[in-house]
């Protein structure tokens, strides 16, 4: 009497289906990043080499304003200069 046609039983074995996957994905679903952003990789090589360009140019303007002479004999590293 209460039986359903074979139509009929797939539809409700589809409909009950879609419902479980509806809860699964929402319970899977993550409410938040798992792991936090981190900054791409390729800044910190960027840093590095910035700061290495700002010591050598430091150093060359350095160099250019300040030298040193050596001097010629050990007599006149021992003297006083007068």
């Amino acid at each position: 009497m209460n039986r359903l046609t074979l139509e009929e039983r797939r539809r409700v074995f589809r409909a009950s289906q879609r419902g479980r996957w509806a809860t699964l994905d929402h319970v899977l679903a993550p409410s938040r990043p798992l792991v936090p952003a981190s900054p791409p990789r390729w800044l910190p090589v960027i840093v590095k080499i910035a700061m290495l360009a700002a010591l050598v140019g430091a150093g060359v303007l350095a160099a250019q304003t300040v030298t040193w002479e050596p001097p010629a004999s050990v007599v006149q590293a021992l003297l006083p200069p007068l």
